[in-house]
């Protein structure tokens, strides 16, 4: 019987990917499956955007192989000997090497059991690939080692990636408030689902919101400016900081800013949004999770 086949008194369980989202570590019952599978909406949903985020992970620890600017790397050398001269950074071809071969055996079990060809050896052929075949997957009996294994993946190769991208206080911009001379902040994480952090004014510690409102605070701060006659050149946000501060996946991140054509700049092998665009964005989506 073909995995996505079950039979009716065997549709409606528990997902079997919850187990490596935070919501077990908080207490929280896990959701019930979709019909037919063995994935809940989020967790299919999640799986999508850890396969693309895994071939942007790729792509950039494909830049950082011969980028001196990049920590952590070592020069390479040759059984033991003196070093060749040549940077060389291990952690990211070690990364680059994993993820492809990961992708690659589940697309070749996809392959295997459904009779169909196996996409080339090839990192963006094979995320494609998988992401065409995610619903098969989720009904499969291995959803959750793939869940598992896609998502210990890629925390891997963002702490590579992204050696940068560790808890730390992220500079918003001055306070809006009237005559407040502050600047806010806010202390973000990596790890997805923990409780939204605060946003606060270094100068009175009254001033302060919830992270996910920054969007909404952008405007106050844009009137603030602009009546006090002074203008701030543009910012640019970089992935894992419009992550942390809005709460979403990278894989997110990267999705919108696809779809909605997001300004772009790249330093230091890294890509960075214009800061207007990625507010305008959020903030429809604060609109209309209001409207609903």
């Amino acid at each position: 019987m073909p995995p996505h086949s079950q039979a009716p008194s065997e549709a409606r369980t528990d997902c079997v990917g919850c187990s490596w989202t935070s919501r077990e570590a908080t207490g929280r019952t896990a959701r019930t499956a979709a019909p037919g599978l063995r994935l809940c909406g989020s967790c299919r949903d999640r799986l999508i955007l850890h396969i693309t985020e895994a071939a942007h992970l790729y792509r950039e620890c494909g830049e950082m192989l011969s980028c001196t600017t990049q920590l952590p790397f070592r020069e390479r050398t040759s059984g033991g000997g003196a070093p060749t001269g040549i940077p060389f950074n291990e952690a990211a071809a070690r990364i680059r090497a994993d993820l492809l071969a990961l992708l690659g055996s589940w697309a070749s079990l996809v392959a295997l059991e459904r009779n169909a060809a196996a996409p080339p050896r090839d990192m963006e052929a094979r995320a494609a690939f998988l992401k065409s075949q995610v619903e098969w997957l989720a009904a499969h009996q291995a959803a959750a080692d793939v869940c598992q294994e896609l998502a210990a993946a890629v925390v891997e190769a963002r702490r590579v990636a992204r050696p940068d991208a560790a808890p730390g206080r992220l500079h918003l911009g001055p306070c809006p408030e009237p005559r407040c001379a502050g600047e806010l902040v806010a202390t973000a994480h990596a790890t997805l689902g923990e409780s939204p952090d605060l946003v606060t004014c270094t100068a009175e510690e009254r001033h302060c919101w919830p992270s996910r409102q920054w969007t909404l605070l952008v405007r106050r701060m844009a009137a603030a400016r602009a009546d006090e006659g002074g203008r701030q050149p543009e910012r640019w946000l970089g992935v894992d900081h419009i992550a942390r501060v809005f709460q979403v996946s990278t894989g997110t991140v990267y999705r919108l800013a696809s779809e909605h054509g997001w300004g772009r700049c790249r330093r230091g092998g890294r890509t960075y949004y214009r800061e207007s665009e990625v507010h305008s964005v959020f903030a429809r989506r604060v609109e209309r999770a209001g409207r609903g």
